[in-house]
């Protein structure tokens, strides 16, 4: 082969060098190009799946988290002293079934939430509240102790969307909201408190509305979900109001009456399917990949909904896409070395053979020439 070469080329050897350079290069490029594109596909499925997976795990947790102050709920609705109570309330403050005044029924309930509350660490406070709005029956958590609140402390929260909500809700069903801070007599309780809160409807068994069972439990373990390395996980209400962020600055923003969105300080990109996978900061062109999640509490009330949007860190994905270049380039080096040393072996062979061919042929010259000389001598 390397004959049958070196007499095709012959003279044309330079010429057939600088045409493989010319490929060999043009072919390291086409495979940098190739394998970057690859790379950053590879990295932005793999960064993207990340989130997707932290973001699931942090739903699942509300979800739960959800599920089991709910099921709170239908517990102690069933328990003695709510009908006892929805009894007493239609006759004059006693129980006509037992002659229990409605006072001893409220201690038995205060008694039972105690007792809640204090077996289960994420529990804050359970109340009766009345249709009017007023508090009926409350036991707090406060300061690691579990206590109940004194009838010249208990308070009117007709004007809370818990309350006017759970007013218009049939039996069976439930209110759930938002992560927000807890407010004692219409301040932001500090330090900070964030709590879920969960409500229900009670009924007597004439199926006449006589109060609300609502239970508030902490959103503190929730929200450390969010304080994740992997991203920046923000989480906002329906509106774009931020409830909690990477920094201070995204922290309760509607409950603190600081005028600041989601949409204020990103914008972000959708699949023609609408599904989120990138954002961006304003001001700045470099998009991010990211994904964005509702969660789900079971309550179809509006304006209660809360998203988890999720933003990879620049950094975080450029380190993962070096790491990659580093393990993908030095294949493409070791098989760009092998392809030289090849080319150079069968260029050198080319170039050797070819060498021996105008040898030999000049030798034959050579031969021929002394050969005619003698025969000219010889005749003469």
């Amino acid at each position: 082969m390397i004959r049958i070469l070196s007499a095709k080329l012959g003279k044309q050897t330079p010429w057939f060098a600088s045409v493989f350079s010319v490929f060999l290069l043009l072919l390291i490029v086409l495979a940098v190009f190739f394998f970057e594109r690859k790379l950053q596909r590879e990295v932005q499925f793999e960064v993207e799946n990340q989130l997707r997976q932290n973001t699931a795990h942090i739903a699942q947790q509300f979800e739960r988290r959800y599920r089991a102050d709910l099921s709170y709920l239908h517990f102690l609705k069933d328990t003695p002293p709510f009908p006892g109570i929805a009894r007493a309330l239609k006759n004059n403050g006693v129980d006509p079934k037992d002659n229990q005044p409605i006072e001893l029924w409220k201690t038995r309930i205060a008694t039972i939430f105690k007792s809640l509350i204090h077996n289960n660490s994420e529990l804050l406070q359970l109340r009766i509240i009345m249709p009017d709005g007023r508090e009926f029956v409350r036991v707090d958590r406060r300061r690691g102790k579990v206590e109940r609140i004194p009838e010249a402390k208990l308070q009117d929260k007709s004007h809370k969307d818990y309350v006017q909500e759970t007013l218009n809700l049939s039996e069976e069903m439930h209110f759930a909201s938002r992560i927000s801070l807890n407010f004692e007599n219409n301040k932001v309780q500090r330090p900070f408190n964030p709590v879920l809160r969960i409500a229900m409807p009670l009924f007597d068994a004439d199926n006449d509305l006589f109060g609300l069972l609502v239970l508030n439990s902490s959103a503190w373990q929730l929200i450390e979900l969010l304080n994740d390395d992997t991203g920046e996980y923000y989480l906002t209400d329906h509106q774009g109001h931020y409830i909690y962020g990477p920094e201070p600055v995204f922290h309760y923003t509607r409950d603190l009456a600081r005028p600041r969105l989601f949409d204020d300080d990103f914008r972000l990109h959708s699949t023609a399917k609408g599904r989120v996978d990138g954002a961006a900061k304003h001001g700045s062109s470099a998009m991010q990949v990211a994904i964005q999640r509702e969660l789900n509490s079971g309550y179809q009330g509006p304006g209660h909904e809360m998203f988890i949007t999720a933003i990879a860190l620049p950094q975080q994905a450029g380190a993962l896409l070096n790491e990659r270049r580093l393990s993908s380039y030095m294949l493409l080096t070791v098989v760009t070395l092998v392809l030289l040393l090849f080319m150079g072996a069968l260029y050198f062979s080319i170039v050797v053979v070819s060498s021996i061919r105008k040898t030999r042929l000049s030798m034959s010259l050579l031969l021929t020439g002394l050969m005619s000389q003698s025969s000219a001598l010889i005749c003469s």
